[in-house]
């Protein structure tokens, strides 16, 4: 099943913006034009800061477009494990912050006139296996005042073992809201930032002197300082639209492994989940097909509208990062991990760092600041050391033992091509690609997937087309092609 545009894109157009031809100056610096940015850059600009936000591509193009835009202080069973890794006071803090966020969104649309199919409706966690997981995020909302209850009754099309009712939820469609908020803000798109030193940002034609710097580009696009190839890794997840189904009055998420997750948006129905670690095989079959044939076990005569994949930045402690991007760059701010709660996280981040811009006081600043130590963390960050090292092994020291001939039509394999370590798809029509087999980021052994015929990095995330265009960052340039 071949990817299609994400459904957001199909219901509204973004104006255009032009592309930076001269060099320039401002306040403050935005890079990256996603919710994030897009939100940091309103933040800040309504305080009549000047601000310009430069996108490589056009507004909306990377992760905004491709989620699933539940606005919910429902992440998951992440509050059991914030408290367990941190303190009550930690989670109550950051809970009570998403609940917040959520008005937040409800102000930002009302004040603005924004038509976005915004509505308030519950939101439910919910597990076909056990009630353990669904009490225990229960006995957090109760010692902090959210309002949740247990249940066992939804609309699902089969039954749960337990259900956890979150109240006063939300859900919109993100682009009449992002196209809204861009008519106040300076933006310049097909804009890529290629590096930044100090206070200036090197774009292909020009460069920019910023007092400061916000990165908002979903993965940071510097490595050092920073690390947070060290402390993140990415993970995909995919989403099919089908009509023809009932609509749901509510939201559902699903806490078990492989489980589902539900939403409606006008006559369609989305269904969500086959989640992996980017680079890595998620199943046997294609997540769209396993998704699209459950939509139709559920819902006979439900048929496919829209597909598309998702990519998040994975925090080791649920939390986002938001703050200063390292305590050597007191001028560079950023916004990323946020763990596939990209919504209520962006508002959160955008405004926390618009505070720390503004010199205002924000209760997230110790607890998503992106320098925080936890000892709990120091494990899963050894394992994200260990998956790098591991790539980087494949990559110069392990010779490929296939050759051109053993690729069938439709297939991929890492090859030597001559003499390089190359990654080859030969198409339905026998055609050959050749792309350089290592991650331009930090040298990583790309993996071959199969689903959406794509070269991805398993280290970090990278991922580009087979004919070695670059899809998804940290990397910033596009594979080395062979003929």
């Amino acid at each position: 099943m071949s990817n299609q545009k994400p459904l957001w894109s199909t219901t509204t157009t973004i104006s255009s913006h032009d592309k930076l031809l001269s060099d320039i100056e401002c306040d403050v610096l935005v890079i990256g034009g996603g919710m994030a940015g897009i939100l940091t850059a309103y933040f800040l600009s309504q305080n009549n800061v000047n601000t310009v936000l430069v996108e490589a591509a056009s507004i909306c193009s990377g992760q905004t477009a491709k989620t699933t835009a539940k606005i919910t202080s429902q992440h998951g069973a992440c509050y059991q494990q914030i408290e367990k890794k941190f303190s009550t006071s930690v989670a109550r803090t950051y809970a009570n912050a998403t609940e917040k966020a959520i008005d937040e969104f409800d102000r930002l649309i009302f004040d603005n006139r924004i038509e976005c199919d915004f509505v308030r409706l519950p939101s439910y966690l919910y597990s076909l296996k056990s009630t353990d997981t669904i009490n225990k995020e229960f006995e957090f909302t109760r010692r902090c005042s959210i309002n949740a209850e247990l249940t066992t009754r939804t609309e699902l099309p089969f039954s749960v073992k337990l259900a956890l009712r979150y109240q006063n939820q939300a859900q919109f469609n993100p682009y009449p809201f992002i196209s809204a908020l861009c008519d106040y803000i300076s933006i310049f798109e097909n804009t890529r930032v290629k590096r930044v030193e100090g206070n200036i940002a090197f774009c292909d034609n020009a460069k920019i002197k910023a007092k400061k710097i916000v990165f908002a580009t979903h993965y940071p696009i510097v490595n050092f300082p920073g690390m947070y190839f060290t402390r993140m890794h990415q993970s995909r997840s995919y989403v099919v639209a089908v009509k023809n189904a009932p609509a749901l009055k509510s939201m559902y998420y699903c806490v078990d492994k492989g489980g589902l997750s539900f939403r409606s948006f006008r006559d369609y129905l989305l269904l969500s989940g086959c989640s992996h670690r980017t680079g890595e095989k998620c199943t046997e079959h294609d997540p769209y097909e396993h998704l699209l044939k459950q939509a139709r076990e559920f819902y006979p005569q439900a048929f496919l509208c829209n597909n598309f994949s998702a990519q998040d930045c994975m925090s080791p402690d649920h939390l986002p990062y938001a703050g200063l991007y390292a305590e050597s760059r007191p001028d560079w701010y950023v916004l990323t991990g946020f763990s596939k709660w990209g919504m209520t996280d962006s508002i959160l981040g955008a405004k926390l760092v618009s505070d720390l811009i503004l010199g205002n006081k924000n209760p997230l600043e110790k607890i998503m600041c992106p320098s925080r130590f936890n000892l709990s963390t120091v494990k899963p960050v050894l394992n994200e050391v260990g998956h790098s090292i591991k790539g980087l092994s494949k990559s110069a020291f392990r010779i490929p033992f296939y050759s051109l001939t053993d690729i069938k039509r439709g297939e991929a394999k890492i090859v030597m091509y001559g003499s390089h370590r190359c990654g080859v798809y030969r198409s339905d029509e026998g055609e050959i690609f050749a792309v350089s087999a290592s991650c331009p980021h930090l040298g990583c052994a790309l993996s071959w997937n199969a689903n959406e015929k794509s070269w991805d990095c398993p280290c970090h995330g990278s991922r580009f087309s087979y004919t070695g265009e670059l899809i998804d960052n940290p990397a910033q340039i596009s594979l080395k092609r062979y003929t």
